[in-house]
């Protein structure tokens, strides 16, 4: 099977991999995987690829991989995200364990303080919008990959907001901006390859089957949007 076709590979439960005589692998070993060949697509033109996940995608499992590709990662954050502010340096070194982290951030609180908000002017789903900010550095805390992250915070209403971290820390508000809301064109395209070309729908059996029906569903669906 060609790089083509292995990005059609599907996932199997542990418990159903022996009867179908495949290894088993999870979702995000799989996205790691499929991140690494984006990279390498990326890194022959000499663009740098950027990765917009949802917040299932936030675990140690699929940062600390990609990030040492040296790929981007914006991805949604939970209201009770594991956010810490930067550690200061102390004078003198006190006796015990020194600590990794400072003060726990409740992205709660930051919205509720009504200082330092900005607006910024950005393309989203076609439309210019202007969206109330905030920006700010802190470390992303799930364990084992702790690493420094730009944080952004959109004020949506007056009791509702999102929040967004990436691994680029010079990007700006507008491109985080911007590159979530590029996501939902792409999964856009997963609802019309469902209900349009009827992926998922095939009646058959064999894994390599459904393998193959669902590769097809994805070329008639790019042939027909060309």
């Amino acid at each position: 099977m060609d790089s083509s076709g292995q990005l059609a590979r599907m996932y199997v439960k542990a418990k159903d991999v022996k009867a179908i005589g495949v290894s088993f692998k999870s979702k995000t070993e799989q996205a790691v995987e499929l991140a690494k060949w984006a990279y390498n697509c990326c890194k022959n033109p000499g663009r740098e690829l950027w990765i917009v996940t949802d917040g299932g995608f936030t675990r140690a499992s699929f940062l600390k991989s990609v990030i040492k590709m040296g790929v981007v990662v914006i991805t949604r954050l939970r209201k009770d995200a594991a956010l810490r502010a930067l550690l200061k340096q102390v004078k003198g070194r006190k006796r015990g364990r020194p600590r990794k982290y400072g003060k726990r951030i409740k992205l709660q609180n930051i919205v509720n303080n009504r200082d330092r908000w900005n607006k910024v002017k950005a393309l989203l789903y076609g439309e210019e919008e202007i969206k109330e900010v905030k920006v700010f550095k802190a470390l992303y805390k799930p364990k084992p990959a702790g690493c420094l992250v730009q944080v952004l915070v959109a004020h949506e209403s007056k009791d509702c907001f999102r929040a967004f971290m990436c691994t680029d820390l010079t990007a700006s508000a507008v491109q985080i901006l911007e590159a979530v809301a590029g996501r939902y064109a792409i999964e856009q395209n997963f609802s019309d390859i469902r209900e349009i070309e009827g992926a998922g729908q095939q009646q058959v059996r064999n894994y390599f089957a459904n393998v193959g029906a669902f590769h097809l569903n994805m070329w008639v669906h790019t042939l027909v949007e060309l």
